[in-house]
């Protein structure tokens, strides 16, 4: 995947504090391969904040009011076909 021209990458210690979680767990996160990241040198390891919001931005779980928007839309759409 090529990195957006405009996009710079960050360091390991910028990526936990704009995560918001500690060092040791972002080392956990590569380890495991929970998270993208870049070594292009085979040591310094890089993100991109578009990857790291990615991460973050998983997983969504919907409100009950929410939910129930989707359901009626979904009810509306199988009674109009």
């Amino acid at each position: 995947m090529k990195p957006d021209k405009d996009e710079k990458p960050i360091t390991a210690i910028e990526a936990a504090a704009y995560l918001g979680i500690e060092l040791k767990t972002l080392y956990s996160f590569v380890h495991r391969r929970k998270i993208t990241f870049y070594k292009p040198w085979g040591k310094l390891l890089y993100f991109k904040k578009s990857d790291l919001d990615r991460v973050v931005f998983r997983n969504m779980k919907l409100s009950n009011e929410d939910a129930q928007e989707q359901a009626d839309e979904i009810l509306k759409e199988r009674a109009m076909a």
